[in-house]
Parts: structure tokens; C-alpha cells; sequence
């Protein structure tokens, strides 16, 4: 089974990029160093929903699938997120360990 783990947020956005910074916690410097060297970076934002209905007209559409959510506390100009958001990743990324664990039995 192939499992994706889908970072959604701006960076430039405090607390709006907590998705991203998640992902981070899980791999760290490679994943950077792959986005950095072969994607073209673009102002252009694509939502959820957009990507959702990219995969089902693609027939990629994963059959399972769930949202974790933080919540923001501040949505404005910052490159990090808040203390309460922060403190809310590792909490977030053991929440997606254990459903695709759950999912993997």
C-alpha cells in the first residue's frame, strides 16, 4: 500500500502553513532539498478541493483518506507558526501514524 501525507498551507502565512511545516516534522531536509531543486516555485495557490477533483478526473482518487486539522491562531505575515500551533504538530503527526497503522492491518 502506498501512503501520501499532504501538507496543505503557506509558509508565508504563520500559522496558515502549519500543513507544510507537519510534513516537515515526518522528513525533514530531503523533501526540501526534492521541492527546491525540481518544482518551479509559483505565487499561484491550489486548493483541497482542487486537488481532489484533479485525482478523481485522473481516476487517482484514494479510496481511504481523512483530514487532520489545526487549527490557525494567527493567519498574517510569518515564516514560523505560533507557540499554541507548534505545540499542536507532534500531536497531528502521531494522530496520522496511528490511522495509517490502523489502516495498514
Amino acid at each position: 500500500m502506498v501512503t501520501l501525507v499532504l501538507g496543505i498551507g503557506n509558509t508565508l502565512l504563520c500559522d496558515e502553513g502549519v500543513g507544510v511545516h507537519a510534513v516537515r516534522a515526518f522528513v525533514g531536509a530531503d523533501m526540501d532539498r526534492f521541492l527546491g531543486v525540481n518544482r518551479k516555485r509559483s505565487v499561484h495557490e491550489v486548493g483541497l478541493l482542487d486537488l481532489m477533483a484533479v485525482a478523481h478526473l485522473a481516476g487517482h482518487l484514494p479510496e481511504r483518506r481523512a483530514l487532520i486539522g489545526i487549527q490557525p491562531d494567527i493567519v498574517g505575515w510569518g515564516d514560523a507558526p505560533t507557540t499554541a500551533v507548534a505545540q499542536a504538530i507532534p500531536q497531528a503527526c502521531s494522530l496520522t501514524l496511528d490511522l495509517i497503522a490502523a489502516w495498514r492491518t
